[in-house]
């Protein structure tokens, strides 16, 4: 008898891809979106890419990061929680800001912030899924205004 298993996302296997070359993965924080930051992030912080993560918390897109949630079901690895620590200490040592920091608070309680990573892991993912396509919006066509060309 075979289990099956569902198949990895290409967000996943990009992830990954990715992580396998940690130098390239800091580089490509740059022009990273934001919506691939989160799960980037887990999956660095899950592989114990302490380089990374350290890049990824002085580059964090959002104004939380929801780090104890993380941390809680699985047993803390230190290196992993050091990499983030420093990342934040050389963030806050810049005496100029960077353009895309947005970081304010790192939250290390275990009970909060919860929908933020289970939304980007893609567990619940239909939620804030694309309309589907007899459910969305007509498109109009642009009117000529007078006066304008």
């Amino acid at each position: 008898m075979s289990v099956w298993t569902s198949p990895r996302r290409l967000v996943e296997l990009a992830g990954q891809s990715l992580l396998k070359d940690e130098a390239l993965a800091i580089a490509a924080l740059e022009l990273l979106p934001r919506e691939l930051f989160p799960p980037l992030f887990m999956a660095a912080f899950d592989g114990r890419h302490s380089q990374t993560l350290k890049a990824m918390v002085q580059a964090w897109p959002f104004t939380c990061l929801p780090l104890g949630v993380l941390m809680k079901g699985q047993h803390l690895h230190l290196e992993t929680f050091k990499a983030v620590l420093d990342g934040l200490d050389v963030l806050l040592a810049q005496e100029v800001r960077p353009r895309r920091w947005k970081l304010q608070v790192l939250d290390l309680r275990k009970n909060s912030h919860q929908d933020f990573w289970t939304v980007w892991s893609g567990n619940r993912a239909s939620l804030y899924s694309f309309p589907e396509p007899e459910a969305a919006q007509p498109m109009t066509k642009k009117r000529k205004v007078d006066g304008l060309s």
